[in-house]
């Protein structure tokens, strides 16, 4: 991640992806309900990652 630090893409997906999943935790954790901290990352993290793609592109 260092070598690539000029593209704004590969911190954007890092901390992104890191926030997805910490709240899926917190999800489990309280009332959300475990189908949906289950389907939290499967959704956002192919979202998260077209971004960042898109992002690099730019």
């Amino acid at each position: 991640m260092h070598k690539h630090k000029d593209k704004i893409s590969c911190p954007f997906v890092s901390k992104r992806n890191g926030v997805s999943t910490d709240y899926t935790e917190i999800g489990l954790i309280s009332n959300i309900g475990k189908r949906a901290a289950i389907f939290h990352p499967i959704i956002t993290v192919p979202q998260i990652l077209i971004l960042g793609y898109l992002f690099n592109l730019m």
